[in-house]
């Protein structure tokens, strides 16, 4: 209680100083202009005053001390980014003390001996610990004279030791503490802020301990909703509420973790704790340790997830550095797919590395389809797939804005006879007209080079975590299949399954034969199959693309539009499980479709003689459709009864005998 009265003490007394300079410095510029002190008393120190008299508004914000325990080794790969996430926090940085906490293998001391040389050559244990102190040397050079302070603290390890977070983590509090500053904000090392204003919201929700809520692979995350007498996990009901945002705002929880703003204002700061050997029956570990010296001293704990905040590397229950690679690669990846990619600053580029030499996947080409007017989807997959290492082809697809009645009928494309959309019973839509004819041309090109293989994307795809390992060991088989004399046209890498029923086995592992499927986000086409897809004549029976491609593998449950194709000799499969999503879906804000809200084709003559028509019969053959929803947009939907996806009577009806007959 004493250094509490002694602090409270000195802030008062600093208060007092501020407020007689105010004042003294308002007097001296009344007296300096002949006016009588009576002139204007009252009136407050105006922000002129305070910028004359060198007090800025951003110097009278809390102080804050940043922490970063760092981890020898492990976290090389990460750290640029979680460093870069620090530097462009908008809080004033002349407020802000940084304290780095990092250990280096004395072996590494001098660099110049032929044994050091030999370790980084051998050992990438040591060549990641060079790096990580390399990386923090580059920023903290980069950004000395931005904040108050910047200070590294080093200790030094023996073969075989690893860092001891614990310790770490109890350093950057006894810091804190004698540095009295205001709030402690530790961050672990693999803790990546995407969101700048992070800091300063912490700052105003004015809690004893609040985590920025982190999004992470699979359930993980930086807090627990639950946790049992012992301090370990238990399973709580509001976790994946709060996890998924389903309810937003500020929640007491239990434990938070790897980001932490701290009050050191609090009375009861000297009670916390990472040490769990300080406590009664706990476990040595810095979160649970802390999470409990927090609940004996009756300080609640918040989770803030009002905003995306950030990004936090899953937990892993040994060091694996390939796994901690891959599992950097995934979160990136689901970062650029949630419209936030990781922040990255000039000085510390060097340090990361993207796949120098960019793979076509074992494909002759790759190409992505992209409309010329939808440059933020491209900009987005081209990220991804750099990411990945994937070397890709960008396709300008046919946009359904510039089709017209005129140039369906001059280009011989005629629609099927018939063909209403199975869900909203509507006519095509130029859009999806514009689409088939995207395609339609990549297999042209496929047919005309001779390209023995090649995957076809959209933009619009999200890709599942070890996407690039997970296709190789699939095409590897795939491979071994092809030269004993096996045979493929078509392989999804991602669908909308139409059908309940239990697909049937490809004779490779790893693949299926697809029933009745939706969506074209993804598939490699064989020049077979590319052949056959020509060959079917499908522009003179126009038929949406994702309804074609089931009619050519002979899955499709209208036979009335199967008849118009009597060769449905398309060998096709599906790699189980799906490797690629789409990445929004229907009823998403982000969703966007350019297929269904476009003008549709009512009629189409088959008279391509005609090549004039009168402006009645152009009205009655196309209208605006934009509240309509064809069924391949409908069943993009992430829940939800499969029977309700099924997109026409006849299908629906077929579907639920076969159902209610297992």
């Amino acid at each position: 209680m004493y250094w509490l009265l002694v602090r409270t003490t000195c802030s008062y007394f600093i208060l007092i100083n501020i407020q007689f300079l105010l004042f003294s410095r308002l007097f001296s510029t009344s007296e300096a202009d002949g006016s009588s002190s009576s002139s204007s008393p009252e009136s407050p120190p105006t922000q002129e005053l305070l910028l004359s008299t060198g007090l800025h508004y951003e110097r009278l914000k809390p102080t804050i001390q940043i922490a970063v325990p760092i981890h020898a080794f492990s976290k090389a790969k990460v750290l640029p980014f979680t460093l870069s996430g620090i530097e462009r926090q908008d809080y004033p940085k002349n407020r802000i003390k940084v304290y780095l906490y990092f250990d280096l293998f004395d072996e590494l001391i001098d660099l110049s001996s032929k044994s050091t040389i030999d370790l980084l050559e051998n050992n990438s244990m040591y060549e990641r610990n060079l790096l990580t102190y390399r990386t923090i040397k580059s920023w903290i050079e980069a950004n000395r004279h931005l904040y108050k302070d910047i200070i590294l603290h080093t200790d030094y390890m023996h073969n075989g030791e690893t860092s001891d977070i614990v310790r770490l983590k109890t350093l950057a509090l006894h810091h804190a503490i004698d540095n009295w500053v205001d709030y402690l904000f530790l961050v672990d090392s693999d803790a990546i802020l995407v969101n700048n204003n992070t800091l300063s919201s912490l700052v105003g929700d004015d809690k004893p301990l609040v985590s920025p809520m982190l999004n992470s692979s699979d359930t993980y995350s930086n807090f627990w909703a639950g946790m049992n007498k012992r301090g370990y996990y238990a399973l709580a009901e509001d976790y994946f509420p709060i996890l998924n945002r389903k309810k937003i705002g500020l929640f007491k929880v239990p434990m938070i973790n790897s980001c932490i703003l701290i009050d050191m204002r609090m009375e009861q700061i000297n009670s916390l704790t990472f040490n769990g050997s300080k406590l009664h029956n706990a476990p040595y570990d810095d979160m649970i340790a802390f999470a409990l010296s927090a609940k004996y001293a009756d300080v609640p704990m918040y989770i803030d997830n009002k905003r995306t905040w950030g990004y936090i590397m899953p937990l892993s229950e040994a060091i694996d550095l390939g796994k901690s690679d891959q599992d950097l690669i995934d979160l990136q990846l689901q970062s650029s797919t949630d419209g936030h990619s990781f922040p990255l600053t000039k000085s510390l580029i060097q340090f990361t590395q993207r796949l120098s030499s960019k793979s076509k996947l074992g494909m002759d080409k790759i190409y992505t389809i992209n409309l010329k007017r939808r440059p933020e989807r491209l900009n987005r997959m081209l990220e991804l797939l750099d990411l990945l290492g994937v070397d890709a082809k960008v396709w300008p697809a046919v946009d359904g804005k510039e089709l017209s009645t005129e140039y369906l009928i001059e280009n011989n494309i005629t629609v099927m006879d018939g063909y209403l959309d199975p869900y909203n019973k509507r006519p095509i839509t130029l859009g999806e007209i514009a689409c088939f004819l995207s395609h339609y041309q990549i297999w042209q090109e496929v047919v005309e080079k001779n390209y023995s293989k090649v995957i076809i994307f959209e933009d619009d795809v999200k890709f599942e975590r070890a996407f690039r390992a997970k296709w190789m060991k699939n095409f590897e088989h795939l491979e071994k299949y092809l030269s004993n004399g096996g045979q493929v046209d078509l392989v999804y890498l991602g669908r909308k399954r139409q059908v309940l029923q239990l697909e049937k086995r490809a004779p490779v592992e790893g693949f299926v034969f697809p029933d009745y499927s939706y969506w074209t986000i993804g598939y490699m086409l064989t020049s077979s199959g590319a052949q056959k897809l020509i060959d079917a004549q499908p522009l003179q029976k126009l038929v949406p693309v994702d309804e074609y491609l089931p009619i050519l593998f002979n899955k499709h449950p209208e036979k009335k539009w199967t008849e118009h194709y009597p060769n449905r000799t398309l060998i096709a499969f599906s790699v189980q499980p799906l490797l690629i999503h789409p990445t929004y879906y229907i009823g998403n804000k982000q969703y966007i479709s350019d297929t269904s809200n476009s003008s549709r084709v009512d009629k189409i003559q088959d008279n391509h003689t005609e090549k004039h028509l009168s402006s009645n019969n152009i009205e009655n053959r196309v209208s605006t459709s934009s509240t309509q929803e064809s069924a391949r947009d409908q069943c993009q939907k992430k829940s939800g009864s499969i029977l309700d996806e099924i997109p026409s009577t006849t299908t629906r009806s077929t579907f639920a005998q076969t159902f209610l007959t297992k």
